[in-house]
């Protein structure tokens, strides 16, 4: 495994395949993670901030999620869930943290199926910054 550190809007680091040929793109709000060796839509993970109204949102369209459950992810609480969307090739897993000073706005960790537990799991230092 290789790490990765971040240092913007959140601050974590995590660990991800030897194999992977990491790119890495920053947006205002979001870092986005992607396996450069693989052509689909595979091999992602994603943390976003999100204002609470576009998550909202997405409990209108009922079939973008399933399986939600509430939890708590180190001390924030948070939801779990898949996420669905039939323009999206495949489904995601999702978990949204809700931090107590963040009133308006959430942190959105999303990616593929198959490494979304081995990111979350792997991260570790996690703070949000102001």
């Amino acid at each position: 495994m290789r790490e990765y550190s971040e240092n913007s809007f959140v601050k974590f680091s995590l660990k991800y395949p030897v194999k992977w040929n990491l790119v890495v793109t920053h947006s205002t709000n979001g870092i986005y993670l992607k396996n450069k060796n693989t052509v689909d839509q595979k091999d992602w993970f994603s943390v976003e901030k999100k204002r609470i109204s576009v998550l909202d949102n997405y409990d209108r369209i009922a079939e973008a999620r399933s399986n939600v459950s509430t939890t708590v992810w180190t001390k924030f609480q948070a939801k779990r869930y898949e996420q669905s969307v039939d323009e999206w090739p495949e489904s995601r897993f999702v978990l949204e943290i809700y931090p107590k000073d963040y009133n308006k706005e959430a942190i959105v960790f999303s990616g593929d199926k198959d490494n979304f537990e081995l990111f979350l799991n792997s991260i570790t230092g996690f703070e949000i910054k102001k």
